[in-house]
């Protein structure tokens, strides 16, 4: 196996299954289920890992969780054998190997971290079944029923996200990836669909009659996004201004990505983890933190998702606030900047200041 540069591709995906002795197993999230492990034989530190066809004992593995929130992947038939990736800085198609684990935790090069991917190779949502809103990635407006006014035919537009029942919908399944968004300020099951099979054909409120123009089809496009294509015309949704209309669907138009938000979270009160390292993501541009500064005053900057160390942020909470440190630079921390600026900047040390202290809350 080799190290790639992350793209969220089905060959970077893993389906995680749990066997009926408590190990766990590993296998691919493409076409054909195909088993990471050590393969046949006696397993040596430096055994090479691939793609077995079958789950057999090299391929169960044990996952143990070190305290900064990343794990350690044991070999269930042979717990001291670990997987690594060799080297510091491995580079692009670095082999992935099972070795002796260094202490008890292991070091850098055989610690690991999950990130949930919420999607699949057959389109699905990653809210099948449950209440959203659709954020539209160029404007952070949502979906919304204007006015909440429950009425076949009725204007669908991009509006700010007042959390209220007509900015949010639930997503039911129709079938072959498809979906009927349900107004969640229908009294009877009211959906979202379209006027007609033509380009800019408007977005509007409709009964739910089983065809085609009210089912839609969440296709991921990468970066958490995905174009809504409806079933009869084959076009995706975009917004123009406040309206929402359909359209030939163009990769470099952001007015036609849109992403999920789960609407049965409230986020005022939901708070990350303690000691657990993240990703840490702007809902007004869904670009991602990065710490490419090393020395205390530099600025951090925002980037396209790459999964790179500089993206991940340890979390330290106390009771109302929480502090980010940059993996890797845990001495140092993240803090706003005295004067004028109130830029956001690496910190020289872990001295408390009330720059260095964050709240985690939505607006």
């Amino acid at each position: 196996m080799g190290q790639e540069s992350l793209s969220k591709t089905l060959d970077q995906m893993w389906n995680v299954e749990k066997n009926s002795d408590g190990s766990y197993s590993l296998y691919t999230g493409g076409r054909y289920n195909l088993y990471m492990g050590a393969g046949a034989g006696t397993v040596t530190a430096g055994t090479a890992l691939k793609l077995n066809w079958s789950n057999d004992a090299n391929t169960k593995f044990v996952m143990e969780r070190t305290e900064n929130g990343a794990y350690v992947i044991r070999l269930n038939s042979d717990r001291d054998k670990v997987v690594e990736i060799a080297g510091s800085h491995a580079l692009e198609n670095t082999v992935a190997t099972l070795q002796s684990i260094s202490g008890t935790t292991g070091d850098l090069d055989q610690q690991w971290y999950f990130e949930e991917v919420r999607t699949s190779d057959k389109t699905t949502s990653p809210y099948s079944g449950k209440n959203v809103y659709i954020h539209n990635y160029d404007s952070n407006l949502v979906i919304t029923v204007d006015n909440g006014i429950d009425e076949v035919g009725y204007n669908i537009s991009a509006w700010t996200n007042e959390k209220e029942d007509y900015s949010s919908w639930n997503l039911q399944s129709a079938g072959s990836g498809y979906y009927y968004l349900v107004s969640n300020c229908s009294s009877n099951g009211k959906v979202l669909g379209v006027s007609s099979t033509g380009a800019g054909a408007s977005a509007m409120l409709m009964v739910n009659d089983g065809s085609d123009k009210v089912k839609f089809k969440p296709e991921s496009i990468g970066n958490s996004c995905y174009k809504l294509v409806n079933k009869a015309s084959g076009q995706a949704l975009y917004a123009d201004g406040g309206a929402i209309e359909q359209g030939t669907y163009d990769e470099d138009d952001d007015s036609m990505k849109w992403y999920f938000q789960n609407a049965d979270v409230d986020y005022d009160t939901v708070y990350p983890n303690n000691n657990t390292v993240y990703y840490i993501k702007s809902p007004y541009n869904n670009r991602y933190l990065e710490c490419s500064a090393t020395s205390a005053g530099q600025s951090i900057s925002q980037n396209v998702f790459t999964g790179s160390t500089a993206q991940k942020f340890l979390i330290k909470r106390s009771a109302y606030s929480i502090r980010i440190i940059p993996v890797g630079l845990e001495s140092k921390g993240l803090e706003l900047a005295r004067g004028s600026s109130g830029n956001l900047v690496l910190a020289g040390s872990t001295t408390a200041n009330s720059g260095y202290y964050f709240r985690y809350a939505t607006n």
